[in-house]
């Protein structure tokens, strides 16, 4: 339906070419259909449209086959063990061997050290619902021994802020806890590396004067840029920031700090990233790729 969507809108935005496959605009599609399928939707591959009274589903069937140019990489640039690549490569199809399986069970984690253990039982856990991360991110805030802070929005102007489109994921009550991990949803400073998706560490709070949202101080991983707090030399603070919008006629505004709890999160929020290490939760498994994505 997406592609769909994309074909008919270009085929609209250009309308000399409205009888050409995306308006005639040139289109460079890639990806990895072994990675995880779209959520809400059918992949491009699929032979459903046949059954589907979707017309835009339908229309992206036939806007996907009418690219006729296929570039296959088959060379992985960043995977520098040949022989786990080669693994990876064939877990993701279903073709195995004995051979990998006794690789897979020496990664087992009772076979580890116990420093080892104890860092990948504090990692992120990846998870396929929302609903587990919410759960998850709970679980463990609460077994942290500092005080919960509760920080609530500000919320300015008559609806519509339950749509992440409109308060850009900025949540309406936020408990933090020194020690908590957290992950920042906005861009904040892209070369230092504050980009959407870092995750760091809570060190502290401060409040600015007349301020009711607090000034979190993180400490991010990787992060490259000048110091702010002599104690905690890497430590950023992260201070509330707004967003607006219009709904149904009025302009509506939210401030909160822009970070989420980051002990667990979605698998789908995950792809992409690079995150070292991580644990998968092996229940209630929905999708293909789950595990190799």
């Amino acid at each position: 339906r997406q592609l769909g969507a994309i074909d008919s809108r270009l085929r609209e935005a250009f309308p000399s070419k409205k009888d050409i496959p995306f308006g005639g605009v040139s289109m460079l599609l890639f990806g990895d259909i072994c990675q995880l399928p779209p959520v809400k939707d059918t992949p491009l591959y699929s032979a459903g449209y046949l059954l589907s009274k979707s017309s835009l589903f339908k229309q992206g069937f036939i806007a996907f086959r009418s690219i006729k140019h296929c570039i296959l990489l088959e060379e992985n640039k960043r995977a520098p063990d040949p022989e786990f690549s080669a693994f990876l490569n064939r877990l993701r199809i279903g073709t195995q061997t004995s051979a990998d399986f006794v690789l897979f069970k020496q990664r087992a984690l009772e076979n580890f050290d116990s420093s080892t253990r104890d860092r990948y039982n504090q990692s992120v856990l990846l998870t396929g619902l929302n609903e587990e991360v919410k759960q998850e991110n709970l679980r463990r805030l609460n077994n942290l021994p500092s005080q919960t802070l509760n920080i609530e929005a500000k919320d300015s102007g008559k609806g519509g802020f339950e749509n992440k489109e409109n308060n850009r994921s900025l949540q309406k009550l936020l408990a933090l806890k020194v020690g908590a991990r957290v992950m920042l949803i906005q861009n904040i400073n892209i070369e230092c590396g504050l980009t959407n998706g870092s995750i760091g560490t809570v060190l502290g709070f401060s409040f600015d004067d007349g301020e009711q949202i607090p000034i979190a101080w993180v400490l991010f991983d990787g992060y490259r840029g000048p110091s702010f707090w002599k104690d905690y030399p890497d430590a950023v603070p992260i201070k509330s920031l707004e967003v607006s919008f219009y709904h149904r006629g009025s302009t509506c505004s939210r401030r909160q700090l822009p970070l989420v709890l980051c002990f667990s999160m979605s698998i789908h929020k995950a792809q992409g990233m690079s995150i070292e290490p991580f644990d998968i939760a092996r229940k209630r498994r929905f999708a293909f790729g789950f595990r190799k994505h």
